[in-house]
């Protein structure tokens, strides 16, 4: 039951089994729901309190020797007496990720390379469109009025190349004694009238540094805006010992990326998480916004009832100097994936 953020959403849906399809294609089929409750002045358009489906999903990846694909189709807010009355239903269930990737052994390590609705996977715990690993999402990921950088998904074509002790080249690679780098590197179209060459990002990834369980990050992303380019920086560094992990990242926003603001933006993210044992964690998530002068805190706990469910609580508190109420609620997720 390990709750610090998994960096793709093709590993947080890890599946129960694989089907085989003939061929020697194997398929894997996994997914989640999260069934939400929540109560505190955040949530005053419905009474104070809310009640509903926040995500749920399912992913389908077949596999043929070096080859996948990946089709991720899922909802948010289906059933959400915060987003729709009377617990209408208020999201599509559609495709939010869907992607090819190969892969070859290449220059001592592994280059994978991937190409379609993606996450980007900028920043140091990023995790596309399921987002946070607090119920309430951090400003990394678009919460308490942030910008959402490490949460982006977009149609792209990304290589990733990964070395080092057991490594499968992809940030899902499992980590040895050594460690593993990955340099990953990808250009991306917008929503907006932008080009593939007009957006772009790099990035290293390091993990278990030395067998010291120091990991970190460091990138640049590049994206159009309304025919500028604009820029956004992300560099992070953590430790994971035993059963606690440490981390602190820090995020630049040039000003155009965000709506309203005189200056750049900065973001600090701090987070700590502690396994007590093999059924419960907890965490403590802290934030601060530089020019939108808003600090934000989640501390929460989970508990793994079974393998394939568990129960989370939470508390959290946004503060705002400018421009919002402050707003804080207790929350209350069940989950279930397979």
């Amino acid at each position: 039951m390990n709750k610090i953020r998994v960096a793709l959403i093709s590993a947080l849906l890890v599946p129960a089994g694989a089907m085989a399809a003939g061929d020697d294609v194997k398929l894997n089929v996994g997914g989640f729901i999260w069934a939400d409750a929540g109560f505190g002045d955040r949530y005053e358009s419905s009474d104070d309190d809310r009640l509903g489906v926040f995500k749920t999903a399912v992913t389908i990846s077949p596999e043929y020797k070096n080859t996948r694909g990946v089709l991720v189709l899922g909802a948010d807010d289906i059933f959400g007496e915060d987003a729709g009355s009377n617990g209408s239903n208020s999201g599509d269930f559609k495709a939010q990720e869907a992607f090819v990737g190969i892969k070859w052994d290449a220059l001592g390590g592994s280059l994978d390379v991937t190409a379609g609705k993606q996450p980007i996977l900028f920043g140091l715990k990023p995790n596309g469109w399921v987002g946070d690993r607090s119920i309430t999402f951090g400003p990394e990921f678009g919460g308490a009025n942030g910008t959402n950088v490490s949460g982006q998904v977009q149609t792209a074509i990304i290589a990733d190349w990964s070395f080092g002790a057991d490594s499968g080249g992809s940030m899902v690679s499992s980590v040895g004694p050594e460690g593993v780098w990955v340099f990953r590197f990808g250009a991306f179209d917008t929503d907006g009238d932008t080009s593939i060459t007009d957006n772009w990002f790099g990035q290293v990834r390091a993990e278990n540094l030395l067998g010291t369980g120091i990991y970190g990050s460091v990138g640049y992303e590049q994206v159009d805006v309304a025919g500028s380019s604009e820029s956004i920086i992300s560099v992070g560094a953590g430790w994971r010992w035993d059963k606690l992990d440490l981390s602190l990242e820090y995020q630049g926003i040039d000003q155009n990326i965000v709506s309203g603001l005189a200056d750049d933006e900065t973001q600090f993210i701090a987070e700590a998480t502690y396994n007590i044992n093999q059924d419960w964690s907890v965490y403590v998530d802290y934030a601060v916004q530089d020019e939108a002068e808003t600090d934000s805190i989640r501390v929460g706990g989970t508990w793994m009832y079974n393998q394939h469910v568990d129960f989370t609580m939470e508390y959290s508190d946004d503060s705002y100097d400018i421009g919002a109420f402050d707003g804080s609620s207790i929350d209350l997720r069940m989950a279930f994936s397979f």
